[in-house]
């Protein structure tokens, strides 16, 4: 195993631990956040976010994913000069697109809806400033990651987020309001932005070299549109079309905790390799494409493996965990959950984020553009379709087959440039074991509360799961060869994983 592939493996292993504490944090922020305000505010918020985001996508211009396919290339002292000029250089950009776009966006809704906006109008302010910090601090991570600094990140993001749980823990005791939560989430991501740029400040300080940067506005612009697609293609775009179509805040409360138990099981165990994987894909271009398509390959295999599984048991204790995490007031969550869990589960057939992270490696954004906006044709149309008559679960299926539909068009243009392969095989393997598994804990029966008994379908689930795992071996050799430079007893557990015996020493 080469210095850079091992380099690469160990910053996912930092990145997966501090993005794994930072999701675990916000996730039971959520739950405290959606509890203490009621369905209702949660709808309000949900909404809020939703438009904030809406703002950030549209004053992006792609720059913080042009930094992390662009600073790998420029590692070393000798070329630190040169890193700088293109970290300040976006970071202007970033700072006066978010004013132009916030502002403008600011007066339109004072104009059109001032009079409908209610408590929120107070909340304003402290939304702009919120997006100001959403706005730079993926930026400002972005620096480290693309040169594979990830345990800075996992140590600012994780504490920054453990001290939001505690500040929100102790809010939901005595009573949580919109204007409060607004607050502490806008201090939270200060603090992020604040730590991210103090971990990388040797890219943000001293003597900085002019570079050409066209190449990287290009490559931005063309990412900015794609961005501005996957806004309509995810969650906050499926919830400013119910906020517009749903008939009130509740739909969007129920489909904004859906999505979040939905991101939970999709990204525990794989979150680690968010940013990661892009860098990754923009060294490995550079030399042998084999090692790229093999890397995307394992990857591919390796995540659905470890989500596939997830997003089913989630599917069967959906309704009990729903209970338990949001009350009964959310309890219409629950059908929404599985209609989301199921597409999610069909849709990794066609893999996902890692198909964008290839294409993007290659420079193929134009071709990611086109994906974007044929899938979210497709899922405006059914948002305009179903969510008038079935509100959030409308919506759900609205934006599960616009998704699905992208992971198609995506797969196949990867196809296209290399070598990859739809992995049926390995799909139907771990979606029959899933399947076993599921229908085990559906049909036992269990009489304590909703946390117990999730906890014993759960120990139930992997005890079945796992002995299948080994019997049947979905995973390849050469995934084995791959997380060898993580652990060499992780090696040992997936090469029982694998169908073949003997790595391949790719």
């Amino acid at each position: 195993m080469d210095h850079r592939n091992r380099h690469i493996a160990r910053s996912a292993v930092w990145n997966h631990a501090g993005k794994l504490v930072d999701y675990i944090a916000w996730y039971c922020s959520s739950v405290l956040i959606a509890r203490g305000l009621g369905v209702d505010q949660n709808g309000v918020l949900a909404g809020a976010m939703s438009a904030v985001h809406l703002v950030l996508a549209v004053s992006s211009l792609g720059l913080e994913v042009a930094t992390n396919k662009f600073l790998p290339q420029l590692n070393g002292d000798e070329t630190l000069p040169r890193a700088r000029g293109i970290v300040r250089r976006i970071a202007r950009a970033r700072f006066a697109l978010y004013l132009i776009v916030s502002m403008i966006f600011l007066i339109v809704l004072i104009v059109t809806i001032g009079d409908r906006l209610g408590n929120l109008r107070a909340c304003l302010p402290i939304l702009m400033i919120y997006g100001l910090g959403r706005a730079f601090a993926p930026l400002a991570a972005a620096v480290l990651v693309a040169h594979f600094r990830t345990d800075r990140t996992a140590l600012v993001g994780g504490s920054t987020r453990l001290l939001e749980l505690i500040v929100f823990f102790v809010l939901y005791r005595s009573g949580l309001s919109l204007q409060t939560t607004l607050l502490v989430v806008t201090g939270t991501v200060a603090l992020q932005v604040v730590g991210y740029v103090a971990a990388a400040r040797k890219y943000w300080t001293g003597t900085s070299i002019p570079v050409p940067m066209r190449p990287i506005w290009t490559f931005g612009v063309l990412f900015w549109a794609n961005s501005l697609v996957d806004y309509f293609l995810g969650r906050q775009g499926d919830i400013l079309f119910l906020t517009l179509l749903g008939g009130g805040p509740k739909p969007a409360a129920l489909y904004d905790v859906s999505y979040s138990v939905l991101q939970a099981g999709s990204m525990a165990l794989t979150v680690g390799l968010s940013g990661v994987t892009l860098s990754a894909f923009a060294q490995l271009a550079l030399g042998n494409r084999t090692s790229m398509d093999q890397f995307y390959g394992s990857l591919v295999r390796i995540t659905s493996f470890l989500v596939v599984p997830a997003l089913g048991f989630l599917f069967v204790v959906a309704p009990d965990l729903i209970h338990f995490l949001y009350s009964d007031k959310y309890a219409g969550a629950a059908v929404v959950l599985q209609v989301m869990l199921m597409l999610r589960i069909i849709a990794r057939l066609f893999a996902g984020g890692e198909n964008a992270d290839y294409l993007l490696a290659l420079d193929r954004v134009g071709e990611l553009v086109v994906i974007g906006l044929s899938a979210a044709g497709i899922t405006i149309l059914l948002h305009v379709l179903l969510i008038p008559r079935y509100g959030a679960v409308g919506a759900a299926w609205a934006g599960g087959i616009g998704a699905l539909c992208a992971n198609i068009f995506a797969v196949s243009r990867v196809r296209r440039h290399g070598t990859a392969r739809i992995e049926w095989r390995l799909w139907g393997l771990v979606c029959g074991m899933t399947l076993v598994s599921g229908c085990a804990v559906f049909f036992l029966s269990v009489g304590s509360g909703d946390f117990v008994r999730i906890l014993i379908k759960g120990a139930l689930f992997v005890v079945i799961v796992f002995p299948l795992a080994l019997f049947l071996r979905p995973l390849e050799a050469r995934d084995a060869y791959a997380v060898s430079a993580i652990s060499r007893s992780l090696h040992a557990v997936v090469a029982r994983l694998s169908h073949t015996e003997r790595a391949q020493d790719d």
